[in-house]
């Protein structure tokens, strides 16, 4: 799209921008991937959310649109729609739309769960990749495989990243047995959904109230030292 809109006259800092900020505007409508997680976490009905969403994700949508109609070039290349054209380019792209169909079908049929139609998909992707594009060899996977772990791990780095700051924090806000009652209920069974032994959650969740106590600015073991040492609190920050 950032070349259409740079081709029509838009400017790179708008172009840039309105993609980057329409590109979430679609988490609201069916088959948004995150609607669907967050329903089979919370135990509600998917269709029953994206009728709800409806509404909602239509107005954001709309502000986005205003937006976009406000800052139309004066000046702009303007092309006719040609349904012909649409078709021919649909037919050479019809590998490429079926994919949002299968995830679609195999979701809301019952056919897959969620976990299986994304092994499905990859199988799919891969079937038509190295058979019918050949845009792709085998020995092109391995590098494949490779960028798409970096590319994952990275997200699930940030998230184990976010849940220990979490922790952190409560670790140096809390004592370790308001902490355990105020946030475990709230922890343990979102890592019991997603898998996460329940063993290695509470040795992380020690582990990180620990450092939590050693945490400035308010690290509770920090206090302590400091009164029994009578020891101002940035030597003990520097000394911990």
């Amino acid at each position: 799209l950032y070349p259409i809109l740079i081709h029509d006259g838009y400017s790179k800092q708008f172009s840039l921008g309105i993609i980057t900020t329409a590109g979430s505007l679609g988490l609201l409508f069916p088959p948004s991937l995150p609607a669907i997680i967050y329903s089979v976490t919370a135990g509600i009905n998917p269709l029953e959310l994206f009728k709800q969403a409806l509404i909602p994700a239509i107005f954001l949508m709309s502000i986005m649109f205003f937006y976009g109609l406000y800052k139309r070039p004066k000046s702009k290349t303007v092309e006719r729609f040609v349904f012909k054209d649409a078709f021919e380019t649909a037919k050479i792209a019809k590998w490429e739309i079926a994919i949002p169909l299968l995830i679609i079908l195999s979701l809301f049929s019952g056919f897959a769960t969620l976990v299986e139609s994304a092994a499905l998909l990859v199988l799919y992707v891969l079937t038509v990749e190295l058979y019918i594009f050949k845009d792709i060899s085998f020995k092109n996977l391995p590098k494949i495989i490779i960028d798409c772990s970096t590319l994952v791990g990275g997200v699930l780095i940030i998230l184990g990243l976010a849940l220990n700051i979490l922790l952190l924090i409560v670790g140096c806000l809390m004592d370790v047995f308001s902490a355990i009652i105020v946030v475990v209920p709230l922890i343990a069974p979102l890592a019991t959904y997603f898998g996460i032994d329940p063993f290695h959650l509470a040795i992380i969740f020690i582990a990180n109230l620990e450092l939590g106590y050693i945490t400035p600015p308010v690290g509770m073991n920090l206090y302590l030292s400091s009164y029994r040492f009578e020891k101002d609190m940035p030597t003990i920050y520097s000394a911990t």
